[in-house]
């Protein structure tokens, strides 16, 4: 089971560092392969105009991990493009460095959440390291867009600081989960409706 520690920011929001297992790993390495193939078949090319298997890779780390965080199954399984990653409305954006990005074709209701795989390990571990989420219709009105390397894609480039505190994101998503484990068809009385924890998440922390 994957190890997660938290961290403070200097504004408050909390790091989470996401440690994989072997196994863990393993599922996302093998999720990101096929993912590629699929991308190599279909043509289609990413932001360095080639599909890179390594870049897929670590885009199914990402997205691995933030399962986890969620408590989540660990499951790579979807081939599709521009559709969430995590239903209904999780977009994971996991890099290298400190510069995901909001896409054109991102919906703008989507929560984009932002994160680095270290390629070194870390305490003998693969680590993911979460930094938070963001609207992307929020991203796209306080971030301009820009051009790194001159490429022609101009997108709108997240630094880690301009993603808002995950937390509420997790809250949302555990009570999601015990409501479906104590009643999967119907609500229990008093119980916060997923309407307004969406709200929650949907509010001014994203």
């Amino acid at each position: 089971m994957a190890h997660i520690e938290r961290s403070q920011r200097m504004f408050g929001a909390m790091l989470h560092h996401v440690y994989l297992t072997d196994d863990e790993y393993a599922i996302a390495e093998e999720g990101g392969k096929r993912r590629y193939q699929n991308a190599v078949e279909r043509k289609l090319r990413d932001y360095l105009r080639e599909p890179s298997e390594k870049n897929h890779i670590v885009g199914a780390v990402g997205e691995v991990a933030v399962r986890l965080l969620l408590r989540k199954p660990v499951i790579i399984n979807s081939l599709e493009f521009n559709v969430a990653d995590i239903d209904p409305d999780i977009q994971v954006r996991c890099s290298r460095n400190y510069m995901p990005k909001v896409k054109k074709t991102d919906d703008p209701e989507w929560i984009i959440v932002g994160c680095r795989w270290w390629e070194q390990k870390r305490n003998g571990k693969p680590c993911v390291t979460v930094w938070g989420g963001i609207r992307a219709s929020t991203a796209r009105a306080e971030i301009r867009q820009t051009d790194p390397g001159n490429r022609g894609r101009p997108a709108h480039f997240l630094h880690w600081t301009d993603f808002r505190d995950i937390q509420p994101l997790i809250d949302r998503e555990a009570k999601n989960e015990d409501r479906e484990i104590q009643n999967p068809d119907r609500q229990a009385d008093g119980d916060v409706s997923t309407e307004k924890l969406d709200s929650i998440a949907r509010g001014s922390l994203f």
